[in-house]
């Protein structure tokens, strides 16, 4: 293969790694009717999420991770069961 001429979906990033957690807790209200609150928390330890490099051979950050992904994100969700 000649320099230049490689695709660019050849080319592999870092790995990824994050930790997910929901806390929810259930409340009966009347009969058969439930009430359910959640809390979810996406990449809970906050670990860094590096993006792929850059694969553009002009560029002069070729080969290099100039950014990272979201950080840590959460959720609060009901739910009414009847």
């Amino acid at each position: 293969m000649r320099p230049g001429n490689q695709n660019s979906s050849q080319v592999r990033g870092p790995g990824r790694r994050r930790v997910d957690m929901t806390i929810a807790k259930a409340f009966t209200l009347r009969g058969n009717t439930q009430l359910q609150v959640r809390f979810e928390s996406f990449n809970v330890f906050n670990w860094r999420q590096f993006n792929n490099p850059n694969t553009t051979v002009t560029s002069p950050t070729f080969g290099l991770i100039t950014s990272v992904a979201a950080t840590r994100t959460g959720q609060i969700g009901l739910r009414l069961t009847f």
